[in-house]
Protein backbone atom coordinates (compact mmCIF):
# COMPACT_ATOMS: atom_id res chain seq x y z
CA UNK A 1 0.00 0.00 0.00
CA UNK A 2 0.96 3.68 -0.24
CA UNK A 3 3.02 4.82 2.68
CA UNK A 4 0.55 6.31 5.17
CA UNK A 5 2.77 8.99 6.62
CA UNK A 6 1.74 10.65 9.89
CA UNK A 7 -1.76 10.11 11.26
CA UNK A 8 -4.07 7.13 10.98
CA UNK A 9 -4.81 5.20 7.82
CA UNK A 10 -7.65 2.77 7.26
CA UNK A 11 -7.69 -0.46 9.24
CA UNK A 12 -8.61 -3.78 7.65
CA UNK A 13 -12.33 -3.42 8.48
CA UNK A 14 -12.50 0.02 6.85
CA UNK A 15 -10.69 -1.23 3.73
CA UNK A 16 -12.99 -4.25 3.49
CA UNK A 17 -16.01 -1.98 3.86
CA UNK A 18 -14.81 0.21 0.99
CA UNK A 19 -14.47 -2.86 -1.24
CA UNK A 20 -17.75 -4.37 -0.07
CA UNK A 21 -19.57 -1.10 -0.77
CA UNK A 22 -18.27 -1.21 -4.34
CA UNK A 23 -19.68 -4.71 -4.81
CA UNK A 24 -23.00 -3.88 -3.14
CA UNK A 25 -23.39 -0.74 -5.23
CA UNK A 26 -23.38 -2.91 -8.36
CA UNK A 27 -26.14 -5.18 -7.09
CA UNK A 28 -28.94 -2.73 -7.86
CA UNK A 29 -27.52 -2.06 -11.33
CA UNK A 30 -27.29 -5.76 -12.20
CA UNK A 31 -30.79 -6.61 -10.94
CA UNK A 32 -32.32 -3.59 -12.66
CA UNK A 33 -30.59 -4.42 -15.95
CA UNK A 34 -31.66 -8.05 -15.91
CA UNK A 35 -35.26 -7.22 -14.97
CA UNK A 36 -35.44 -4.54 -17.69
CA UNK A 37 -34.30 -7.04 -20.31
CA UNK A 38 -36.96 -9.50 -19.15
CA UNK A 39 -39.75 -6.90 -19.09
CA UNK A 40 -39.22 -5.48 -22.59
CA UNK A 41 -40.84 -8.37 -24.54
CA UNK A 42 -43.73 -8.49 -22.04
CA UNK A 43 -44.38 -4.76 -22.42
CA UNK A 44 -43.97 -4.74 -26.18
CA UNK A 45 -46.37 -7.66 -26.61
CA UNK A 46 -48.87 -6.57 -23.96
CA UNK A 47 -49.07 -2.86 -24.80
CA UNK A 48 -48.26 -2.82 -28.49
CA UNK A 49 -45.58 -0.73 -30.16
CA UNK A 50 -47.59 2.50 -30.20
CA UNK A 51 -48.62 2.59 -26.53
CA UNK A 52 -45.20 1.34 -25.39
CA UNK A 53 -43.51 4.05 -27.47
CA UNK A 54 -45.77 6.68 -25.88
CA UNK A 55 -44.74 5.56 -22.40
CA UNK A 56 -41.04 5.50 -23.32
CA UNK A 57 -41.32 9.03 -24.76
CA UNK A 58 -42.92 10.23 -21.51
CA UNK A 59 -40.16 8.60 -19.44
CA UNK A 60 -37.46 10.20 -21.62
CA UNK A 61 -39.06 13.61 -21.16
CA UNK A 62 -39.17 12.99 -17.41
CA UNK A 63 -35.50 12.04 -17.46
CA UNK A 64 -34.61 15.34 -19.14
CA UNK A 65 -36.32 17.24 -16.32
CA UNK A 66 -33.97 15.59 -13.83
CA UNK A 67 -31.00 17.36 -15.39
CA UNK A 68 -32.03 20.68 -13.82
CA UNK A 69 -31.20 19.94 -10.18
CA UNK A 70 -27.96 22.03 -10.37
CA UNK A 71 -26.00 19.14 -8.83
CA UNK A 72 -27.78 19.22 -5.49
CA UNK A 73 -27.35 15.46 -5.10
CA UNK A 74 -23.54 15.51 -5.23
CA UNK A 75 -23.39 18.50 -2.89
CA UNK A 76 -25.68 16.72 -0.43
CA UNK A 77 -23.62 13.51 -0.54
CA UNK A 78 -20.43 15.45 0.11
CA UNK A 79 -21.82 17.44 3.04
CA UNK A 80 -23.47 14.44 4.70
CA UNK A 81 -20.32 12.32 4.28
CA UNK A 82 -18.28 15.04 5.97
CA UNK A 83 -20.35 14.55 9.14
CA UNK A 84 -19.20 10.93 9.51
CA UNK A 85 -15.85 12.02 10.98
CA UNK A 86 -16.98 15.29 12.58
CA UNK A 87 -19.95 16.49 14.58
CA UNK A 88 -23.10 17.39 12.68
CA UNK A 89 -23.23 21.17 12.56
CA UNK A 90 -26.35 23.31 12.49
CA UNK A 91 -25.43 24.65 9.07
CA UNK A 92 -25.34 21.08 7.73
CA UNK A 93 -28.82 20.28 9.03
CA UNK A 94 -30.09 23.55 7.57
CA UNK A 95 -28.52 22.67 4.22
CA UNK A 96 -30.09 19.20 4.26
CA UNK A 97 -33.51 20.70 5.04
CA UNK A 98 -33.08 23.35 2.34
CA UNK A 99 -32.04 20.68 -0.17
CA UNK A 100 -35.16 18.67 0.68
CA UNK A 101 -37.32 21.72 -0.01
CA UNK A 102 -35.44 22.31 -3.27
CA UNK A 103 -36.11 18.72 -4.35
CA UNK A 104 -39.82 19.24 -3.65
CA UNK A 105 -39.83 22.39 -5.80
CA UNK A 106 -37.90 20.67 -8.60
CA UNK A 107 -40.29 17.71 -8.43
CA UNK A 108 -43.41 19.86 -8.65
CA UNK A 109 -42.06 22.12 -11.41
CA UNK A 110 -40.73 19.13 -13.36
CA UNK A 111 -44.03 17.29 -13.03
CA UNK A 112 -45.91 20.35 -14.32
CA UNK A 113 -43.51 20.68 -17.28
CA UNK A 114 -43.90 17.00 -18.18
CA UNK A 115 -47.68 17.42 -18.23
CA UNK A 116 -47.55 20.66 -20.27
CA UNK A 117 -44.90 19.54 -22.77
CA UNK A 118 -46.60 16.18 -23.13
CA UNK A 119 -49.51 17.80 -24.99
CA UNK A 120 -47.56 19.03 -28.07
CA UNK A 121 -45.23 16.02 -27.92
CA UNK A 122 -48.08 13.51 -28.06
CA UNK A 123 -49.78 15.56 -30.81
CA UNK A 124 -46.68 15.22 -32.97
CA UNK A 125 -46.23 11.46 -32.48
CA UNK A 126 -48.86 10.44 -35.09
CA UNK A 127 -50.85 8.45 -32.54
CA UNK A 128 -54.11 6.70 -33.32
CA UNK A 129 -57.28 8.34 -32.04
CA UNK A 130 -57.64 5.75 -29.26
CA UNK A 131 -54.07 6.21 -27.99
CA UNK A 132 -54.34 10.01 -28.31
CA UNK A 133 -57.22 9.98 -25.80
CA UNK A 134 -55.02 8.48 -23.07
CA UNK A 135 -51.81 10.35 -23.93
CA UNK A 136 -52.36 13.19 -21.45
CA UNK A 137 -53.18 10.72 -18.66
CA UNK A 138 -49.92 8.89 -19.34
CA UNK A 139 -47.90 12.14 -19.19
CA UNK A 140 -49.80 13.15 -16.05
CA UNK A 141 -48.88 9.88 -14.31
CA UNK A 142 -45.26 10.09 -15.46
CA UNK A 143 -45.13 13.67 -14.14
CA UNK A 144 -46.38 12.51 -10.73
CA UNK A 145 -43.77 9.73 -10.89
CA UNK A 146 -41.08 12.35 -11.47
CA UNK A 147 -42.20 14.32 -8.41
CA UNK A 148 -42.07 11.18 -6.25
CA UNK A 149 -38.72 10.23 -7.75
CA UNK A 150 -37.21 13.53 -6.63
CA UNK A 151 -38.08 12.69 -3.01
CA UNK A 152 -36.44 9.30 -3.55
CA UNK A 153 -33.36 11.01 -4.98
CA UNK A 154 -33.15 13.22 -1.87
CA UNK A 155 -33.26 10.18 0.43
CA UNK A 156 -30.78 8.28 -1.74
CA UNK A 157 -28.28 11.15 -1.66
CA UNK A 158 -28.39 11.23 2.16
CA UNK A 159 -27.95 7.45 2.39
CA UNK A 160 -25.01 7.59 -0.03
CA UNK A 161 -23.49 10.35 2.07
CA UNK A 162 -23.91 8.13 5.13
CA UNK A 163 -22.19 5.40 3.06
CA UNK A 164 -25.20 3.13 3.48
CA UNK A 165 -25.00 1.65 0.01
CA UNK A 166 -26.55 -1.54 1.38
CA UNK A 167 -29.77 0.31 2.23
CA UNK A 168 -29.80 2.18 -1.09
CA UNK A 169 -29.46 -0.96 -3.18
CA UNK A 170 -31.80 -3.05 -1.02
CA UNK A 171 -34.59 -0.48 -1.43
CA UNK A 172 -33.82 -0.17 -5.13
CA UNK A 173 -33.89 -3.93 -5.74
CA UNK A 174 -37.15 -4.31 -3.80
CA UNK A 175 -38.72 -1.55 -5.90
CA UNK A 176 -37.52 -3.08 -9.17
CA UNK A 177 -38.87 -6.53 -8.29
CA UNK A 178 -42.21 -5.16 -7.07
CA UNK A 179 -42.61 -3.07 -10.20
CA UNK A 180 -41.77 -6.01 -12.47
CA UNK A 181 -44.15 -8.37 -10.67
CA UNK A 182 -46.98 -5.84 -10.83
CA UNK A 183 -46.36 -5.08 -14.51
CA UNK A 184 -46.45 -8.78 -15.45
CA UNK A 185 -49.65 -9.36 -13.44
CA UNK A 186 -51.32 -6.31 -14.98
CA UNK A 187 -50.32 -7.29 -18.51
CA UNK A 188 -51.60 -10.83 -17.96
CA UNK A 189 -54.92 -9.30 -16.85
CA UNK A 190 -55.07 -7.29 -20.08
CA UNK A 191 -54.30 -3.87 -18.53
CA UNK A 192 -53.47 -0.90 -20.76
CA UNK A 193 -50.57 1.55 -20.59
CA UNK A 194 -52.42 3.83 -18.13
CA UNK A 195 -52.53 1.05 -15.52
CA UNK A 196 -48.83 0.30 -16.08
CA UNK A 197 -47.91 3.98 -15.66
CA UNK A 198 -50.05 4.21 -12.51
CA UNK A 199 -48.40 1.14 -10.98
CA UNK A 200 -44.97 2.59 -11.83
CA UNK A 201 -45.91 5.82 -10.03
CA UNK A 202 -47.12 3.90 -6.95
CA UNK A 203 -43.87 1.91 -6.72
CA UNK A 204 -41.67 4.99 -7.14
CA UNK A 205 -43.62 6.78 -4.39
CA UNK A 206 -43.35 3.73 -2.14
CA UNK A 207 -39.59 3.53 -2.68
CA UNK A 208 -39.27 7.25 -1.88
CA UNK A 209 -41.22 6.89 1.36
CA UNK A 210 -39.16 3.84 2.34
CA UNK A 211 -35.95 5.78 1.71
CA UNK A 212 -37.11 8.72 3.81
CA UNK A 213 -38.11 6.38 6.65
CA UNK A 214 -34.68 4.71 6.61
CA UNK A 215 -32.99 8.13 6.71
CA UNK A 216 -35.10 9.14 9.71
CA UNK A 217 -34.16 5.94 11.51
CA UNK A 218 -30.42 6.13 10.76
CA UNK A 219 -29.96 9.85 11.40
CA UNK A 220 -33.00 11.62 12.94
CA UNK A 221 -31.35 15.03 12.50
CA UNK A 222 -31.63 14.59 8.73
CA UNK A 223 -35.34 13.83 8.95
CA UNK A 224 -37.34 15.70 6.32
CA UNK A 225 -38.48 19.10 7.56
CA UNK A 226 -39.68 20.83 4.43
CA UNK A 227 -40.72 24.43 4.44
CA UNK A 228 -39.96 27.55 2.45
CA UNK A 229 -36.91 27.32 0.22
CA UNK A 230 -33.88 28.56 2.22
CA UNK A 231 -31.73 30.04 -0.55
CA UNK A 232 -29.07 31.29 1.87
CA UNK A 233 -28.24 27.70 2.91
CA UNK A 234 -28.03 26.54 -0.71
CA UNK A 235 -26.08 29.44 -2.21
CA UNK A 236 -22.62 28.36 -1.08
CA UNK A 237 -23.06 24.86 -2.55
CA UNK A 238 -24.39 25.87 -5.96
CA UNK A 239 -20.91 26.33 -7.60
CA UNK A 240 -19.87 22.80 -6.58
CA UNK A 241 -23.18 21.40 -7.79
CA UNK A 242 -22.99 23.14 -11.16
CA UNK A 243 -19.37 22.01 -11.58
CA UNK A 244 -20.46 18.45 -10.77
CA UNK A 245 -23.15 18.63 -13.45
CA UNK A 246 -20.56 19.88 -15.92
CA UNK A 247 -18.26 16.95 -15.08
CA UNK A 248 -21.07 14.45 -15.66
CA UNK A 249 -21.99 16.15 -18.93
CA UNK A 250 -18.39 16.20 -20.17
CA UNK A 251 -17.88 12.51 -19.35
CA UNK A 252 -21.05 11.73 -21.30
CA UNK A 253 -19.74 13.87 -24.17
CA UNK A 254 -16.52 11.83 -24.34
CA UNK A 255 -18.55 8.65 -24.86
CA UNK A 256 -21.14 10.29 -27.15
CA UNK A 257 -18.76 12.15 -29.46
CA UNK A 258 -17.95 9.20 -31.73
CA UNK A 259 -21.50 7.98 -32.54
CA UNK A 260 -22.63 11.53 -33.36
CA UNK A 261 -19.61 12.28 -35.56
CA UNK A 262 -19.74 8.87 -37.25
CA UNK A 263 -23.31 9.56 -38.32
CA UNK A 264 -22.36 12.98 -39.72
CA UNK A 265 -19.09 12.00 -41.43
CA UNK A 266 -19.64 8.39 -42.52
CA UNK A 267 -23.43 8.02 -42.47
CA UNK A 268 -25.91 6.51 -40.05
CA UNK A 269 -25.26 2.95 -41.27
CA UNK A 270 -21.75 3.03 -39.75
CA UNK A 271 -23.11 3.96 -36.32
CA UNK A 272 -24.56 0.45 -35.98
CA UNK A 273 -21.31 -1.61 -36.02
CA UNK A 274 -19.66 0.94 -33.74
CA UNK A 275 -22.60 0.81 -31.31
CA UNK A 276 -22.59 -3.00 -31.34
CA UNK A 277 -18.84 -3.08 -30.68
CA UNK A 278 -19.26 -0.80 -27.66
CA UNK A 279 -22.26 -2.53 -26.10
CA UNK A 280 -20.47 -5.02 -23.84
CA UNK A 281 -17.52 -2.76 -22.87
CA UNK A 282 -20.00 -0.06 -21.84
CA UNK A 283 -21.68 -2.56 -19.53
CA UNK A 284 -18.28 -3.18 -17.90
CA UNK A 285 -17.82 0.60 -17.63
CA UNK A 286 -21.11 0.76 -15.72
CA UNK A 287 -19.74 -1.73 -13.19
CA UNK A 288 -16.50 0.23 -12.65
CA UNK A 289 -18.51 3.44 -12.41
CA UNK A 290 -20.62 2.03 -9.57
CA UNK A 291 -17.57 0.59 -7.84
CA UNK A 292 -15.80 3.95 -8.02
CA UNK A 293 -18.84 5.88 -6.84
CA UNK A 294 -18.34 4.70 -3.25
CA UNK A 295 -15.01 6.58 -3.09
CA UNK A 296 -16.80 9.93 -3.33
CA UNK A 297 -18.31 9.98 0.20
CA UNK A 298 -15.28 8.18 1.68
CA UNK A 299 -12.92 10.85 0.32
CA UNK A 300 -15.25 13.62 1.54
CA UNK A 301 -15.37 12.09 5.01
CA UNK A 302 -11.60 11.94 5.48
CA UNK A 303 -10.97 15.26 3.74
CA UNK A 304 -13.24 17.14 6.17
CA UNK A 305 -11.53 15.36 9.10
CA UNK A 306 -8.13 16.42 7.65
CA UNK A 307 -7.02 12.79 7.78
CA UNK A 308 -4.47 12.69 4.94
CA UNK A 309 -3.35 9.08 5.61
CA UNK A 310 -7.00 8.00 5.49
CA UNK A 311 -7.57 9.77 2.17
CA UNK A 312 -4.41 8.16 0.79
CA UNK A 313 -5.71 4.76 1.79
CA UNK A 314 -9.10 5.46 0.16
CA UNK A 315 -7.37 6.28 -3.13
CA UNK A 316 -5.10 3.25 -2.90
CA UNK A 317 -7.70 0.66 -1.86
CA UNK A 318 -10.42 2.06 -4.12
CA UNK A 319 -8.25 2.19 -7.25
CA UNK A 320 -6.81 -1.25 -6.58
CA UNK A 321 -10.25 -2.81 -6.08
CA UNK A 322 -11.68 -1.28 -9.27
CA UNK A 323 -8.70 -2.64 -11.22
CA UNK A 324 -8.99 -6.07 -9.57
CA UNK A 325 -12.66 -6.25 -10.59
CA UNK A 326 -12.16 -4.94 -14.13
CA UNK A 327 -9.03 -6.91 -15.08
CA UNK A 328 -10.53 -10.42 -15.56
CA UNK A 329 -13.70 -9.11 -17.25
CA UNK A 330 -11.76 -6.96 -19.72
CA UNK A 331 -9.23 -9.75 -20.34
CA UNK A 332 -11.89 -12.34 -21.23
CA UNK A 333 -13.94 -9.83 -23.24
CA UNK A 334 -10.87 -8.88 -25.32
CA UNK A 335 -10.08 -12.55 -26.02
CA UNK A 336 -13.60 -13.80 -26.88
CA UNK A 337 -14.61 -10.73 -28.92
CA UNK A 338 -15.05 -12.54 -32.31
CA UNK A 339 -16.79 -15.56 -30.74
CA UNK A 340 -19.07 -13.30 -28.72
CA UNK A 341 -20.13 -11.28 -31.77
CA UNK A 342 -20.83 -14.41 -33.82
CA UNK A 343 -22.92 -15.88 -31.00
CA UNK A 344 -24.77 -12.61 -30.42
CA UNK A 345 -25.50 -11.19 -33.87
CA UNK A 346 -24.41 -14.04 -36.17
CA UNK A 347 -21.30 -12.39 -37.64
CA UNK A 348 -18.01 -10.84 -36.54
CA UNK A 349 -16.98 -8.08 -38.93
CA UNK A 350 -13.29 -7.11 -38.50
CA UNK A 351 -14.10 -3.45 -37.80
CA UNK A 352 -16.66 -4.36 -35.13
CA UNK A 353 -14.25 -6.81 -33.49
CA UNK A 354 -11.55 -4.14 -33.44
CA UNK A 355 -13.95 -1.57 -31.97
CA UNK A 356 -14.97 -4.04 -29.25
CA UNK A 357 -11.36 -4.82 -28.34
CA UNK A 358 -10.12 -1.24 -28.39
CA UNK A 359 -13.11 -0.04 -26.35
CA UNK A 360 -12.47 -2.84 -23.85
CA UNK A 361 -8.88 -1.64 -23.36
CA UNK A 362 -10.19 1.94 -23.10
CA UNK A 363 -12.62 0.84 -20.38
CA UNK A 364 -9.75 -0.76 -18.47
CA UNK A 365 -7.71 2.45 -18.83
CA UNK A 366 -10.74 4.32 -17.53
CA UNK A 367 -10.90 1.90 -14.56
CA UNK A 368 -7.35 2.90 -13.64
CA UNK A 369 -8.43 6.52 -13.31
CA UNK A 370 -11.98 5.99 -12.00
CA UNK A 371 -10.83 5.94 -8.38
CA UNK A 372 -8.77 9.12 -8.80
CA UNK A 373 -11.72 10.87 -10.47
CA UNK A 374 -14.12 10.19 -7.60
CA UNK A 375 -11.40 10.77 -5.01
CA UNK A 376 -10.65 14.26 -6.36
CA UNK A 377 -14.35 14.95 -6.87
CA UNK A 378 -15.17 13.98 -3.30
CA UNK A 379 -12.42 16.25 -1.99
CA UNK A 380 -13.85 19.19 -3.95
CA UNK A 381 -10.93 19.56 -6.39
CA UNK A 382 -13.32 20.66 -9.13
CA UNK A 383 -10.88 22.86 -11.03
CA UNK A 384 -8.57 19.89 -11.60
CA UNK A 385 -11.39 17.50 -12.49
CA UNK A 386 -13.04 19.97 -14.89
CA UNK A 387 -9.72 20.74 -16.58
CA UNK A 388 -8.90 17.07 -17.18
CA UNK A 389 -12.39 15.93 -18.20
CA UNK A 390 -12.90 19.03 -20.36
CA UNK A 391 -9.60 18.37 -22.11
CA UNK A 392 -10.68 14.77 -22.72
CA UNK A 393 -13.93 15.95 -24.31
CA UNK A 394 -12.18 18.46 -26.59
CA UNK A 395 -9.57 15.88 -27.66
CA UNK A 396 -12.28 13.30 -28.25
CA UNK A 397 -14.25 15.53 -30.62
CA UNK A 398 -11.20 16.93 -32.45
CA UNK A 399 -9.26 13.69 -32.95
CA UNK A 400 -12.35 11.65 -33.83
CA UNK A 401 -13.31 14.15 -36.51
CA UNK A 402 -9.76 13.98 -37.90
CA UNK A 403 -9.37 10.20 -37.91
CA UNK A 404 -12.82 9.08 -39.09
CA UNK A 405 -12.04 9.90 -42.73
CA UNK A 406 -8.71 8.03 -42.54
CA UNK A 407 -9.43 4.98 -40.38
CA UNK A 408 -13.22 4.81 -40.22
CA UNK A 409 -14.94 3.62 -37.04
CA UNK A 410 -11.72 1.94 -35.86
CA UNK A 411 -10.14 5.40 -35.73
CA UNK A 412 -12.85 6.55 -33.35
CA UNK A 413 -12.10 3.59 -31.07
CA UNK A 414 -8.36 4.40 -31.13
CA UNK A 415 -9.20 7.98 -30.10
CA UNK A 416 -11.28 6.69 -27.20
CA UNK A 417 -8.38 4.54 -26.01
CA UNK A 418 -5.89 7.39 -26.30
CA UNK A 419 -8.15 9.91 -24.56
CA UNK A 420 -8.86 7.64 -21.59
CA UNK A 421 -5.20 6.69 -21.26
CA UNK A 422 -4.16 10.35 -21.09
CA UNK A 423 -7.10 11.12 -18.82
CA UNK A 424 -6.31 8.47 -16.21
CA UNK A 425 -2.66 9.49 -16.21
CA UNK A 426 -3.61 13.12 -15.55
CA UNK A 427 -6.16 12.25 -12.86
CA UNK A 428 -3.89 9.80 -11.08
CA UNK A 429 -1.02 12.27 -11.19
CA UNK A 430 -3.19 15.03 -9.70
CA UNK A 431 -4.49 12.70 -6.97
CA UNK A 432 -0.96 11.50 -6.17
CA UNK A 433 0.25 15.08 -5.81
CA UNK A 434 -2.61 15.84 -3.42
CA UNK A 435 -1.59 12.76 -1.42
CA UNK A 436 2.04 13.85 -1.29
CA UNK A 437 3.34 10.70 -3.04
CA UNK A 438 4.70 9.96 -6.50
CA UNK A 439 2.33 8.54 -9.10
CA UNK A 440 4.79 5.68 -9.71
CA UNK A 441 4.28 4.49 -6.12
CA UNK A 442 0.50 4.54 -6.52
CA UNK A 443 0.64 2.58 -9.79
CA UNK A 444 3.10 0.07 -8.36
CA UNK A 445 0.94 -0.47 -5.27
CA UNK A 446 -2.18 -0.96 -7.40
CA UNK A 447 -0.52 -3.37 -9.87
CA UNK A 448 1.46 -5.41 -7.35
CA UNK A 449 0.77 -9.14 -7.58
CA UNK A 450 -1.64 -8.94 -10.55
CA UNK A 451 0.63 -10.33 -13.30
CA UNK A 452 0.24 -14.01 -12.37
CA UNK A 453 -3.58 -13.76 -11.91
CA UNK A 454 -3.78 -12.00 -15.29
CA UNK A 455 -1.86 -14.81 -17.00
CA UNK A 456 -3.90 -17.44 -15.14
CA UNK A 457 -7.05 -15.81 -16.59
CA UNK A 458 -5.77 -15.11 -20.10
CA UNK A 459 -4.13 -18.44 -20.98
CA UNK A 460 -7.10 -20.82 -20.42
CA UNK A 461 -9.57 -18.25 -21.83
CA UNK A 462 -7.40 -17.93 -24.94
CA UNK A 463 -7.22 -21.70 -25.33
CA UNK A 464 -10.96 -22.21 -25.00
CA UNK A 465 -11.77 -19.31 -27.32
CA UNK A 466 -9.39 -20.68 -29.96
CA UNK A 467 -10.33 -24.37 -29.89
CA UNK A 468 -14.05 -23.95 -29.19
CA UNK A 469 -14.76 -20.74 -31.14
CA UNK A 470 -17.44 -22.38 -33.31
CA UNK A 471 -19.59 -23.39 -30.32
CA UNK A 472 -20.94 -19.86 -29.78
CA UNK A 473 -22.27 -19.02 -26.33
CA UNK A 474 -20.81 -22.24 -24.91
CA UNK A 475 -17.30 -21.06 -25.76
CA UNK A 476 -17.99 -17.60 -24.32
CA UNK A 477 -19.39 -19.07 -21.10
CA UNK A 478 -16.55 -21.60 -20.81
CA UNK A 479 -13.81 -19.00 -21.33
CA UNK A 480 -15.48 -16.64 -18.85
CA UNK A 481 -16.02 -19.28 -16.18
CA UNK A 482 -12.61 -20.99 -16.43
CA UNK A 483 -10.70 -17.73 -16.86
CA UNK A 484 -12.56 -16.02 -14.01
CA UNK A 485 -12.08 -18.94 -11.59
CA UNK A 486 -8.39 -19.27 -12.48
CA UNK A 487 -7.96 -15.53 -11.90
CA UNK A 488 -9.69 -15.64 -8.50
CA UNK A 489 -7.68 -18.65 -7.31
CA UNK A 490 -4.37 -17.21 -8.50
CA UNK A 491 -5.13 -13.85 -6.92
CA UNK A 492 -6.06 -15.44 -3.60
CA UNK A 493 -2.91 -17.62 -3.53
CA UNK A 494 -0.53 -15.05 -4.97
CA UNK A 495 -0.59 -11.27 -4.81
CA UNK A 496 -3.77 -10.64 -2.83
CA UNK A 497 -3.77 -8.09 -0.05
CA UNK A 498 -5.00 -8.57 3.48
CA UNK A 499 -8.34 -6.88 2.78
CA UNK A 500 -8.83 -8.88 -0.43
CA UNK A 501 -8.32 -12.15 1.41
CA UNK A 502 -10.59 -10.94 4.22
CA UNK A 503 -13.48 -10.10 1.89
CA UNK A 504 -13.40 -13.74 0.71
CA UNK A 505 -12.63 -15.44 4.02
CA UNK A 506 -15.18 -13.66 6.22
CA UNK A 507 -18.31 -14.81 4.34
CA UNK A 508 -16.83 -18.32 4.17
CA UNK A 509 -16.25 -18.37 7.94
CA UNK A 510 -19.80 -17.14 8.55
CA UNK A 511 -21.18 -19.87 6.27
CA UNK A 512 -19.07 -22.55 8.03
CA UNK A 513 -20.26 -21.41 11.45
CA UNK A 514 -23.86 -21.47 10.24
CA UNK A 515 -23.49 -24.99 8.84
CA UNK A 516 -21.87 -26.21 12.05
CA UNK A 517 -24.67 -24.69 14.15
CA UNK A 518 -27.23 -26.19 11.80
CA UNK A 519 -25.54 -29.58 12.09
CA UNK A 520 -25.51 -29.40 15.88
CA UNK A 521 -29.18 -28.42 15.82
CA UNK A 522 -29.99 -31.48 13.75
Amino acid sequence: MISPGNGHALDVDARVRLMRDGMINNAGLVVSGVVSLILVPFLLKGLGAEAYGLWIAALVLSGLMGAFDVGLGTSLIREVAATLSTNIRDETTRFVAATGSAYVVIGLVGALLVMILGVPLSAGMHLSSQTRKIAFTVFLLVGLTFAADQLGAFATAILRGLRRFDAVNLISIAGVLLRAAGVIILLRAGAAVVAIAAWHAVIVATVAVAGLMVVSRLEPRFRSRWGLLDWSSLRAHIPFGIASQMVSGLISAVWSAAPLLIGVVLGSAWVVPYHIGQKFPLAVCGLTFRAGEVLFPAASEHERAKNLPGTRAVLDVGTRWIVVLALPICTVLFIVAPTLLRAWIGEAQPDTVMVLRLTTVAVFANALGEGALYWLWGRGAMKTVLTVVGGMAVLSFGLTLGLLARLGIVGAAWVLLGVFTLGWLALLRAASQDCGVRMFHVVRAVAQGLLLPFLACAVPALGIAYFARDTGWLAVAGASLVGGCAYAIALYLHGSREEERAIVERPVRVAVRFLRAFGRGL
